[in-house]
């Protein structure tokens, strides 16, 4: 029987329809399987995505725990210096209560009374923290600021990055000197550290000092040790951008080469300041790491200005 051509050629695209529905059925097979949907069972699928939400879950009660022991942290440290804080006001206002006079009587002859020896500068507050922590070199305010610490000095420069006043492990650490300074504050550079918290504590204020208005605002730190008072007045203040960047002066020897370490920090200075300052005098320096890296430091210089020595001089 012959076939007419115009159903031979509808046969031929019926064919091929069906050939090209077949080959997208495979392809689609083939991609299937090859995501494995295929070889899974629902059960299978439904097992993995439960494990995936667990393993979201755990990173994200992870991420809670260390923000809850970090904030306990924070507020751990913040009652323990507040209460030396806090000590400290009240013995500054017992120190500066107005004392009683008598009336004078006219009526009396009232005979000269001789000019009495100043006593030896002696602070009770610093002697109260040596006794409870023998690493105590001195308390550290300035006016204005939080900034009322006890300051210690260890053998290195490690053991107070994360212990507080009491030795406690704690992310806010000491505030502590340079363990190549001199406890007794008389090197040409004494270096003193506090960490800069992002609460504002510690040392983070000292961020605040590349603005012009803060530091004229904030000039003097005043360093209380057991048996003098040293004041200080601030004239340079930069961020040291990297480990590279010499801050200490620690190598600084003749009194030339403290000139120029002096002119160095002068010039880095974001804030401009008229003290005249010298290589013969001493000089004080805070430090804290900024932000973004361990090796980058926010640093203020100050010069000493006075020395209190007797009691009769002492805030």
């Amino acid at each position: 029987m012959v076939v007419p051509f115009y159903e031979a050629e509808e046969k031929i695209e019926r064919l091929k329809g069906l050939h090209m529905k077949r080959e997208r059925h495979y392809d689609t097979l083939r991609r299937t399987m090859r995501r494995g949907y295929w070889r899974s069972s629902p059960i299978k699928r439904n097992r993995r995505y439960a494990m995936m939400l667990i393993v979201l879950f755990s990173l994200f009660a992870a991420v809670g725990v260390t923000l809850v022991v970090r904030l306990s942290a924070y507020h751990s440290a913040r009652q323990e210096y507040e209460a030396y804080r806090l000590e400290a006001a009240a013995e500054t206002a017992v120190t500066e209560a107005p004392q009683a006079t008598a009336t004078p009587q006219t009526h009396m002859a009232v005979a000269a009374t001789p000019k009495s020896t100043p006593k030896p500068f002696v602070s009770a507050r610093v002697q109260s923290l040596l006794r409870e922590n023998g690493d105590t070199i001195g308390w550290i305010d300035v006016p204005g600021t939080e900034v009322q610490y006890p300051v210690v000095q260890s053998k290195d420069n490690e053991y107070y990055l994360k212990r507080s006043f009491q030795k406690k492990r704690n992310v806010s650490g000491a505030i502590f000197l340079d363990c190549w300074n001199s406890y007794l504050l008389t090197d040409f550079n004494s270096v003193i550290y506090g960490h800069n918290m992002k609460d504002g504590s510690m040392f983070a204020f000292l961020r605040q000092y590349k603005k012009r208005a803060y530091a004229d605002e904030h000039l003097i730190i005043e360093i209380t040790l057991p048996k003098k008072k040293l004041v200080y007045q601030v004239f340079s203040a930069y961020t040291a951008e990297g480990a590279d960047i010499d801050f200490r002066g620690q190598s600084c020897v003749s009194v030339e080469e403290r000139s120029a370490f002096i002119r160095q920090i002068r010039n880095r200075s974001a804030i401009g300041s008229a003290l005249p300052v010298s290589g013969e005098e001493r000089l004080l320096t805070l430090a804290t790491c900024t932000a973004g890296s361990n090796d980058w430091y926010y640093v203020v210089h100050a010069k000493l200005v006075e020395e209190v020595t007797t009691e009769g001089d002492a805030v």
